[in-house]
């Protein structure tokens, strides 16, 4: 057994994250996956019109489909 002041690698990584140096776009389809994934049944996740409520529009350039 190991002792409480040691932390395992697995342990060592808790709360631990990476920055991004710019914005990362996912597309709607990953972020169904992942709700579905997640089992997460919010609107926004499955709709576009519920989704487009909450938050910003399209970037310019862009079309919401």
């Amino acid at each position: 057994m190991t002792a409480a002041a040691e932390t395992s690698e697995l342990e060592s990584r808790v709360g631990h994250y990476y920055q991004m140096a710019d914005t990362y776009r996912v597309g709607r389809e990953k972020v169904r996956e992942f709700a579905r994934a997640v089992q997460n049944y919010h609107p926004a996740h499955w709709d576009v019109a519920a989704a487009a409520v909450l938050g910003d529009s399209p970037p310019a350039g862009r079309r919401a489909r």
